[in-house]
Protein backbone atom coordinates (compact mmCIF):
# COMPACT_ATOMS: atom_id res chain seq x y z
CA UNK A 1 0.00 0.00 0.00
CA UNK A 2 0.89 3.40 -1.18
CA UNK A 3 1.93 6.05 1.94
CA UNK A 4 -1.17 8.51 2.75
CA UNK A 5 -0.29 11.57 1.28
CA UNK A 6 -1.99 12.69 -1.84
CA UNK A 7 0.84 12.89 -4.47
CA UNK A 8 4.34 12.16 -3.53
CA UNK A 9 7.75 13.64 -4.26
CA UNK A 10 8.49 10.88 -6.75
CA UNK A 11 6.07 12.20 -9.10
CA UNK A 12 8.23 12.90 -12.14
CA UNK A 13 7.35 14.77 -15.40
CA UNK A 14 8.84 12.33 -17.67
CA UNK A 15 6.07 11.00 -20.71
CA UNK A 16 5.56 7.52 -19.36
CA UNK A 17 4.84 5.46 -22.47
CA UNK A 18 1.44 3.52 -22.90
CA UNK A 19 2.31 -0.03 -22.84
CA UNK A 20 0.05 -2.51 -24.22
CA UNK A 21 -1.11 -3.72 -20.49
CA UNK A 22 -2.42 -0.09 -19.33
CA UNK A 23 -5.28 1.61 -19.20
CA UNK A 24 -6.26 4.86 -20.18
CA UNK A 25 -7.93 7.25 -18.17
CA UNK A 26 -9.17 10.26 -19.76
CA UNK A 27 -10.71 13.40 -17.95
CA UNK A 28 -12.11 16.79 -18.84
CA UNK A 29 -11.79 20.21 -17.29
CA UNK A 30 -14.47 22.86 -16.90
CA UNK A 31 -14.20 25.24 -18.98
CA UNK A 32 -12.48 28.84 -17.83
CA UNK A 33 -16.31 30.09 -19.07
CA UNK A 34 -18.58 27.43 -17.01
CA UNK A 35 -20.67 29.22 -14.64
CA UNK A 36 -21.95 25.90 -13.33
CA UNK A 37 -18.33 25.28 -11.96
CA UNK A 38 -17.03 29.23 -12.06
CA UNK A 39 -17.46 28.55 -8.11
CA UNK A 40 -15.42 26.00 -7.40
CA UNK A 41 -13.07 25.49 -10.65
CA UNK A 42 -9.83 26.51 -9.11
CA UNK A 43 -9.90 23.78 -6.79
CA UNK A 44 -11.94 20.95 -8.90
CA UNK A 45 -8.66 21.81 -12.00
CA UNK A 46 -6.28 21.38 -9.40
CA UNK A 47 -7.40 17.97 -8.18
CA UNK A 48 -8.08 16.93 -11.57
CA UNK A 49 -4.34 17.42 -12.65
CA UNK A 50 -3.20 16.50 -9.38
CA UNK A 51 -5.21 13.47 -10.17
CA UNK A 52 -3.80 12.95 -13.85
CA UNK A 53 -0.07 13.24 -12.80
CA UNK A 54 -0.82 10.10 -10.05
CA UNK A 55 -2.55 8.16 -12.62
CA UNK A 56 0.44 8.15 -14.99
CA UNK A 57 2.38 6.61 -12.08
CA UNK A 58 0.41 3.52 -12.63
CA UNK A 59 -1.86 3.94 -15.80
CA UNK A 60 -1.53 6.38 -18.51
CA UNK A 61 -4.43 9.21 -18.15
CA UNK A 62 -4.99 13.00 -20.11
CA UNK A 63 -7.06 15.99 -19.47
CA UNK A 64 -8.77 17.68 -21.79
CA UNK A 65 -9.97 21.11 -22.05
CA UNK A 66 -11.30 23.64 -24.32
CA UNK A 67 -8.32 26.50 -26.12
CA UNK A 68 -9.74 28.95 -23.52
CA UNK A 69 -9.04 26.81 -20.39
CA UNK A 70 -5.87 25.00 -21.81
CA UNK A 71 -3.54 28.48 -20.66
CA UNK A 72 -3.92 27.83 -16.89
CA UNK A 73 -3.11 24.10 -17.49
CA UNK A 74 -0.43 23.54 -19.12
CA UNK A 75 1.06 27.30 -17.19
CA UNK A 76 1.00 29.75 -19.55
CA UNK A 77 -1.61 31.56 -17.30
CA UNK A 78 -0.23 31.29 -13.11
CA UNK A 79 -3.75 31.08 -11.56
CA UNK A 80 -3.33 27.35 -10.71
CA UNK A 81 -0.58 26.41 -8.44
CA UNK A 82 0.43 22.65 -10.47
CA UNK A 83 0.10 22.26 -14.66
CA UNK A 84 0.48 19.78 -16.99
CA UNK A 85 3.01 18.96 -19.68
CA UNK A 86 1.36 18.98 -23.29
CA UNK A 87 1.37 15.10 -23.72
CA UNK A 88 -0.92 14.91 -20.81
CA UNK A 89 -3.31 17.65 -22.38
CA UNK A 90 -5.68 17.10 -25.02
CA UNK A 91 -7.90 20.24 -26.78
CA UNK A 92 -10.96 19.85 -27.27
CA UNK A 93 -14.69 21.27 -26.32
CA UNK A 94 -16.61 19.00 -24.10
CA UNK A 95 -19.75 20.47 -22.02
CA UNK A 96 -19.32 18.44 -19.39
CA UNK A 97 -17.10 16.97 -16.54
CA UNK A 98 -18.61 13.93 -15.44
CA UNK A 99 -17.38 11.82 -18.21
CA UNK A 100 -18.61 7.85 -17.14
CA UNK A 101 -21.82 9.43 -17.44
CA UNK A 102 -21.97 10.27 -21.32
CA UNK A 103 -19.12 8.44 -22.65
CA UNK A 104 -19.85 5.24 -24.55
CA UNK A 105 -20.38 2.20 -22.05
CA UNK A 106 -19.88 -1.72 -21.98
CA UNK A 107 -18.04 -4.51 -21.58
CA UNK A 108 -18.91 -7.05 -24.64
CA UNK A 109 -19.64 -4.08 -26.92
CA UNK A 110 -18.96 -0.12 -26.56
CA UNK A 111 -21.94 1.20 -26.87
CA UNK A 112 -23.27 5.22 -27.74
CA UNK A 113 -26.79 5.55 -25.38
CA UNK A 114 -28.45 8.76 -25.35
CA UNK A 115 -27.46 11.23 -22.49
CA UNK A 116 -30.23 13.00 -20.70
CA UNK A 117 -29.62 14.59 -16.87
CA UNK A 118 -32.75 14.58 -14.98
CA UNK A 119 -30.60 17.63 -13.29
CA UNK A 120 -30.03 19.56 -16.41
CA UNK A 121 -32.87 21.46 -18.88
CA UNK A 122 -32.79 19.41 -21.49
CA UNK A 123 -31.26 22.10 -23.67
CA UNK A 124 -27.63 21.51 -21.96
CA UNK A 125 -28.00 17.79 -21.68
CA UNK A 126 -28.20 17.88 -25.74
CA UNK A 127 -25.39 19.65 -25.83
CA UNK A 128 -23.12 17.60 -23.47
CA UNK A 129 -24.07 14.72 -25.61
CA UNK A 130 -23.71 16.00 -28.76
CA UNK A 131 -20.22 17.52 -27.55
CA UNK A 132 -18.81 13.78 -26.41
CA UNK A 133 -20.69 12.44 -30.62
CA UNK A 134 -18.58 15.28 -32.05
CA UNK A 135 -15.47 13.67 -30.30
CA UNK A 136 -15.74 10.57 -30.93
CA UNK A 137 -16.55 11.65 -34.93
CA UNK A 138 -13.30 13.87 -34.85
CA UNK A 139 -11.03 11.50 -33.10
CA UNK A 140 -12.63 8.26 -35.77
CA UNK A 141 -13.44 6.67 -32.12
CA UNK A 142 -14.82 3.22 -33.23
CA UNK A 143 -18.56 2.63 -31.48
CA UNK A 144 -19.70 -0.58 -32.05
CA UNK A 145 -22.81 0.46 -31.44
CA UNK A 146 -25.31 3.56 -31.15
CA UNK A 147 -28.70 3.48 -29.29
CA UNK A 148 -30.49 6.98 -30.07
CA UNK A 149 -33.45 5.94 -28.21
CA UNK A 150 -32.17 4.68 -25.05
CA UNK A 151 -31.27 6.46 -22.18
CA UNK A 152 -28.56 5.43 -19.99
CA UNK A 153 -26.65 7.31 -18.13
CA UNK A 154 -22.96 5.90 -16.65
CA UNK A 155 -23.91 7.23 -13.22
CA UNK A 156 -26.50 4.44 -13.15
CA UNK A 157 -23.66 1.89 -14.14
CA UNK A 158 -21.70 -0.04 -11.95
CA UNK A 159 -19.80 -3.10 -14.11
CA UNK A 160 -16.59 -4.92 -13.34
CA UNK A 161 -15.04 -4.67 -17.23
CA UNK A 162 -15.69 -7.79 -18.01
CA UNK A 163 -18.99 -9.70 -17.83
CA UNK A 164 -21.29 -7.76 -15.43
CA UNK A 165 -23.23 -4.97 -14.49
CA UNK A 166 -25.62 -3.41 -12.23
CA UNK A 167 -27.68 -1.44 -13.93
CA UNK A 168 -30.29 1.27 -11.47
CA UNK A 169 -34.35 0.46 -11.99
CA UNK A 170 -34.09 4.39 -12.51
CA UNK A 171 -33.48 3.53 -16.14
CA UNK A 172 -36.43 1.36 -17.06
CA UNK A 173 -38.34 4.60 -15.83
CA UNK A 174 -36.45 6.65 -17.85
CA UNK A 175 -37.38 4.44 -21.12
CA UNK A 176 -40.52 3.63 -19.88
CA UNK A 177 -41.83 4.82 -23.36
CA UNK A 178 -39.38 4.21 -25.50
CA UNK A 179 -38.91 0.54 -25.41
CA UNK A 180 -40.24 -2.83 -23.45
CA UNK A 181 -38.55 -3.84 -20.44
CA UNK A 182 -37.94 -6.84 -21.63
CA UNK A 183 -36.21 -5.84 -25.11
CA UNK A 184 -34.75 -2.88 -22.69
CA UNK A 185 -32.98 -5.56 -20.70
CA UNK A 186 -32.12 -7.72 -23.88
CA UNK A 187 -29.62 -4.27 -25.11
CA UNK A 188 -27.75 -4.18 -21.64
CA UNK A 189 -27.08 -7.61 -22.11
CA UNK A 190 -25.35 -7.12 -24.86
CA UNK A 191 -23.63 -4.19 -23.93
CA UNK A 192 -22.68 -5.73 -20.65
CA UNK A 193 -23.38 -9.69 -20.88
CA UNK A 194 -25.24 -10.39 -17.62
CA UNK A 195 -27.27 -7.78 -15.86
CA UNK A 196 -28.54 -7.13 -12.33
CA UNK A 197 -31.35 -4.60 -11.57
CA UNK A 198 -30.72 -3.00 -8.26
CA UNK A 199 -32.67 0.28 -6.20
CA UNK A 200 -31.10 3.16 -6.32
CA UNK A 201 -29.28 4.92 -3.60
CA UNK A 202 -32.29 6.66 -0.93
CA UNK A 203 -31.95 10.44 -0.76
CA UNK A 204 -30.19 11.05 2.52
CA UNK A 205 -31.33 13.69 4.95
CA UNK A 206 -28.59 16.43 5.49
CA UNK A 207 -26.91 15.51 1.80
CA UNK A 208 -26.75 18.24 -1.03
CA UNK A 209 -26.27 15.90 -3.93
CA UNK A 210 -28.55 12.84 -4.62
CA UNK A 211 -26.33 10.21 -4.59
CA UNK A 212 -24.99 8.15 -7.92
CA UNK A 213 -25.13 4.17 -8.03
CA UNK A 214 -21.34 4.50 -9.15
CA UNK A 215 -21.09 6.62 -5.64
CA UNK A 216 -22.40 3.25 -3.23
CA UNK A 217 -21.32 0.41 -5.74
CA UNK A 218 -17.99 -0.80 -6.97
CA UNK A 219 -16.59 -3.92 -8.57
CA UNK A 220 -13.06 -4.16 -7.30
CA UNK A 221 -12.42 -7.10 -8.76
CA UNK A 222 -14.06 -9.37 -11.40
CA UNK A 223 -16.61 -11.14 -8.61
CA UNK A 224 -16.20 -8.57 -5.66
CA UNK A 225 -18.59 -5.92 -5.02
CA UNK A 226 -17.81 -3.50 -2.66
CA UNK A 227 -20.73 -1.44 -0.96
CA UNK A 228 -21.50 1.39 1.30
CA UNK A 229 -22.95 0.68 4.11
CA UNK A 230 -26.48 3.03 3.32
CA UNK A 231 -29.69 2.42 4.67
CA UNK A 232 -30.62 -1.12 5.77
CA UNK A 233 -33.83 -1.53 3.25
CA UNK A 234 -31.78 -0.86 0.32
CA UNK A 235 -28.93 -2.86 1.17
CA UNK A 236 -31.06 -6.12 1.92
CA UNK A 237 -32.53 -4.99 -1.98
CA UNK A 238 -28.81 -5.02 -2.98
CA UNK A 239 -27.93 -8.27 -1.68
CA UNK A 240 -30.90 -9.75 -2.55
CA UNK A 241 -30.88 -8.76 -6.29
CA UNK A 242 -27.09 -9.92 -6.60
CA UNK A 243 -27.77 -13.14 -5.09
CA UNK A 244 -30.53 -14.08 -6.77
CA UNK A 245 -28.40 -13.75 -10.13
CA UNK A 246 -25.57 -14.55 -9.12
CA UNK A 247 -25.85 -16.89 -6.64
CA UNK A 248 -22.33 -17.26 -4.41
CA UNK A 249 -20.14 -16.04 -7.86
CA UNK A 250 -20.22 -12.41 -6.60
CA UNK A 251 -18.67 -11.23 -2.80
CA UNK A 252 -20.52 -8.60 -1.64
CA UNK A 253 -18.56 -6.39 0.97
CA UNK A 254 -19.68 -3.42 3.19
CA UNK A 255 -17.66 -0.69 3.56
CA UNK A 256 -17.88 1.66 6.56
CA UNK A 257 -18.83 5.48 6.07
CA UNK A 258 -16.63 7.90 7.56
CA UNK A 259 -16.96 10.90 9.44
CA UNK A 260 -19.43 12.03 12.38
CA UNK A 261 -20.02 15.47 13.55
CA UNK A 262 -18.85 15.96 17.33
CA UNK A 263 -22.25 17.12 18.00
CA UNK A 264 -24.00 13.51 16.87
CA UNK A 265 -24.67 11.70 14.04
CA UNK A 266 -26.56 13.93 12.12
CA UNK A 267 -29.29 17.05 12.64
CA UNK A 268 -31.91 14.10 11.96
CA UNK A 269 -30.85 12.20 14.88
CA UNK A 270 -29.73 9.56 11.84
CA UNK A 271 -26.66 7.01 11.27
CA UNK A 272 -23.30 8.95 10.16
CA UNK A 273 -23.79 8.55 6.35
CA UNK A 274 -26.79 11.17 6.18
CA UNK A 275 -24.63 13.53 7.64
CA UNK A 276 -22.47 14.93 4.93
CA UNK A 277 -22.63 16.45 1.78
CA UNK A 278 -22.35 15.05 -1.35
CA UNK A 279 -20.31 11.84 -1.24
CA UNK A 280 -18.11 12.81 1.37
CA UNK A 281 -16.91 10.11 3.47
CA UNK A 282 -17.85 7.13 1.11
CA UNK A 283 -14.93 5.05 -0.06
CA UNK A 284 -17.37 2.89 -2.59
CA UNK A 285 -16.66 6.11 -4.89
CA UNK A 286 -13.83 4.07 -6.70
CA UNK A 287 -12.06 4.26 -9.95
CA UNK A 288 -10.63 0.49 -10.54
CA UNK A 289 -9.15 -0.67 -13.18
CA UNK A 290 -7.45 -4.06 -14.20
CA UNK A 291 -4.46 -3.59 -12.01
CA UNK A 292 -5.19 -0.69 -9.29
CA UNK A 293 -7.92 0.13 -7.08
CA UNK A 294 -7.94 3.91 -6.39
CA UNK A 295 -10.08 4.80 -3.20
CA UNK A 296 -10.63 8.11 -1.67
CA UNK A 297 -9.90 8.86 1.67
CA UNK A 298 -10.65 11.89 3.65
CA UNK A 299 -8.54 12.17 6.63
CA UNK A 300 -5.81 13.72 5.49
CA UNK A 301 -7.81 16.98 4.60
CA UNK A 302 -7.81 19.57 7.19
CA UNK A 303 -11.25 20.56 6.40
CA UNK A 304 -12.61 17.39 7.25
CA UNK A 305 -11.67 16.89 10.64
CA UNK A 306 -14.30 18.97 12.19
CA UNK A 307 -16.62 16.12 10.75
CA UNK A 308 -15.02 13.59 12.59
CA UNK A 309 -12.75 12.16 9.38
CA UNK A 310 -9.85 10.11 10.22
CA UNK A 311 -6.58 8.80 9.26
CA UNK A 312 -7.29 5.81 11.13
CA UNK A 313 -10.67 5.40 9.35
CA UNK A 314 -9.10 5.70 5.91
CA UNK A 315 -6.06 3.02 7.00
CA UNK A 316 -8.67 0.55 8.44
CA UNK A 317 -10.61 0.27 5.54
CA UNK A 318 -7.71 0.53 2.78
CA UNK A 319 -6.83 -2.74 4.70
CA UNK A 320 -10.39 -4.27 4.34
CA UNK A 321 -10.34 -3.63 0.56
CA UNK A 322 -6.54 -5.19 0.56
CA UNK A 323 -7.92 -8.19 1.40
CA UNK A 324 -10.70 -8.66 -1.32
CA UNK A 325 -8.67 -8.21 -4.22
CA UNK A 326 -5.32 -8.73 -5.64
CA UNK A 327 -4.89 -5.63 -7.22
CA UNK A 328 -3.08 -2.87 -6.00
CA UNK A 329 -5.06 -0.01 -3.66
CA UNK A 330 -3.96 3.17 -4.00
CA UNK A 331 -5.23 6.02 -1.58
CA UNK A 332 -6.15 9.21 -3.09
CA UNK A 333 -6.93 12.21 -1.22
CA UNK A 334 -10.49 13.67 -2.03
CA UNK A 335 -10.66 17.43 -1.03
CA UNK A 336 -14.29 18.67 0.15
CA UNK A 337 -14.59 20.85 -3.13
CA UNK A 338 -15.20 17.77 -4.97
CA UNK A 339 -16.96 15.57 -2.87
CA UNK A 340 -19.47 17.67 -1.70
CA UNK A 341 -20.70 18.62 -5.41
CA UNK A 342 -21.36 15.05 -5.85
CA UNK A 343 -18.11 14.84 -8.16
CA UNK A 344 -15.54 11.50 -7.63
CA UNK A 345 -12.86 9.44 -9.32
CA UNK A 346 -14.84 7.56 -11.67
CA UNK A 347 -17.75 10.45 -12.43
CA UNK A 348 -15.01 12.55 -13.60
CA UNK A 349 -13.35 9.29 -15.79
CA UNK A 350 -13.89 7.71 -19.16
CA UNK A 351 -11.69 4.37 -18.97
CA UNK A 352 -10.33 3.02 -22.13
CA UNK A 353 -8.10 0.34 -23.39
CA UNK A 354 -6.85 -1.09 -26.67
CA UNK A 355 -7.02 0.62 -30.02
CA UNK A 356 -9.36 3.45 -28.75
CA UNK A 357 -6.91 4.23 -26.24
CA UNK A 358 -4.19 4.50 -28.43
CA UNK A 359 -5.88 6.92 -30.63
CA UNK A 360 -6.78 9.04 -28.13
CA UNK A 361 -3.03 9.17 -26.84
CA UNK A 362 -1.67 9.65 -30.15
CA UNK A 363 -3.93 12.57 -30.31
CA UNK A 364 -2.66 14.26 -27.05
CA UNK A 365 -0.04 16.70 -26.58
CA UNK A 366 -1.49 19.87 -26.69
CA UNK A 367 -3.24 19.78 -30.59
CA UNK A 368 -6.53 21.13 -31.17
CA UNK A 369 -8.70 18.13 -32.13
Amino acid sequence: MRPFTFFVGSLNKRNVPHGPNRTLIVLAAPSIWDLNYAEDFVPIVQFQIKLVRLLNEFESALLIADRHTIPFINGQNKLLSDNLPPEHLLEATIYGINLHDFAPLGNVRRVKFVYRNENWASVASRQIDDSINRFLIKSRLRVDKREPNIVLLGKDVVDNGVNRALISNITFAKNIRKIPRQSLMIKLQNAFRKVIVVPPPAPFVGRRHRLRLDDVLCFIDDAVLVMSALSPSIANKVHMEVFKREKKEVTVVELPVDGMPKEGPSASGGPPYQSDEGNCGLYSAILATDRFVFVPVFGNIAANWQLGYSTMADKRTIHLIERYTHKTVVPVNVPREICRRGLSMRSLSWTLKGAAAKRIMAMSGGGKH
